[in-house]
């Protein structure tokens, strides 16, 4: 977490602080692979959560159209003719 706090991407708050003012925390867990006893540990956020009538951290993104072409007319237009074209 000091990493974190280093890059000025979380605070450390006081209690005055958190009595008064409007906060919102990120749930998070560590996670850390069982096979590999040299990994750091990952920290996991839940963006997903949120409080009840405000939304999530992945609601307030905007949500765009999809840039990846249609797989499946892709593969069917490479395969319909001798010479692929997109």
């Amino acid at each position: 977490m000091q990493d974190y706090i280093d890059k000025k991407q979380v605070e450390i708050i006081s209690h005055e602080v958190h009595n008064k003012e409007r906060l919102f925390y990120l749930p998070h867990l560590a996670v850390k692979k069982i096979a590999n006893e040299e990994t750091k540990c990952r920290k996991v956020f839940d963006v997903s959560s949120h409080p009840p009538s405000h939304p999530s951290l992945n609601d307030a993104f905007e949500i765009e159209s999809n840039l990846l072409p249609d797989i499946m007319a892709t593969l069917l237009r490479f395969r319909l003719s001798k010479i692929s074209t997109w």
